[in-house]
């Protein structure tokens, strides 16, 4: 992943997003709005993403799950998602019938854990550590908004507020000092991700990026 990032940044890219699965080293970058790299994604999702980039449609949100379960949500509020937790699903299900409604945020643990973000201001979720939820709820409740989440191994996490502030647990120093410098600029966090063996990206601006211990602006 690290390489695909560092092609990005050098051809000027726009990075959209960043998605890790926690027990493997399955990863899916989003780039220029509708394009993609990946690896270790299920076929299914792979031709889905490549029929979403055939027709020039922009992608709001990937989450990759245990168990080869993946969602994509592109901007026409159309939502596949393929093995995920039943409620998770029936949500997903619910909020595409839903005018107005639009994910911007997933993520999808063990155990059946989830989190959907809708319009970065309402939170739905199940059999996540009750410390997210509640920073989750009390973000909201002070006014912040929520762009972003992430589940990763052993009840670690990630939540992105606002433009650039970020709520972690469990994560490796280097993701939390890489947040601390984002946050002490300007630049908007537009994707986390938290893989295995306390691997991670984080990307900002238009395509800068911390992964492990590379860093490229």
């Amino acid at each position: 992943m690290s390489e695909v990032l560092i092609t990005l940044n050098q051809n000027d890219n726009t990075v959209n997003d960043v998605v890790l699965r926690g027990g493997d080293d399955a990863w899916v970058v989003i780039y220029d709005s509708y394009r993609w790299r990946a690896t270790g994604i299920p076929q299914d999702c792979r031709n889905y993403l490549t029929e979403r980039t055939a027709q020039n449609i922009p992608i709001n949100a990937v989450a990759l799950g245990p168990n080869d379960g993946w969602v994509v949500v592109s901007n026409t509020n159309t939502i596949r998602a393929e093995d995920v937790p039943s409620a998770m699903f029936d949500q997903l299900v619910q909020i595409g019938n839903t005018a107005g409604a639009s994910v911007t945020g997933l993520a999808i643990g063990a155990n059946n854990s989830w989190v959907i973000i809708v319009n970065k201001n309402t939170v739905y979720s199940a059999n996540i550590p009750s410390a997210m939820r509640n920073r989750m709820l009390d973000s909201l409740n002070a006014g912040q908004t929520i762009s972003r989440v992430a589940i990763g191994a052993s009840n670690t996490w990630a939540i992105v507020v606002n433009v650039n502030g970020a709520y972690v647990a469990g994560v490796p120093d280097g993701l939390f000092n890489a947040l601390t410098t984002i946050d002490d600029g300007s630049s908007t966090i537009t994707g986390i991700g938290l893989g295995k063996s306390g691997s991670y990206a984080v990307t900002y601006a238009k395509n800068a990026f911390y992964v492990n211990s590379t860093r490229r602006r």
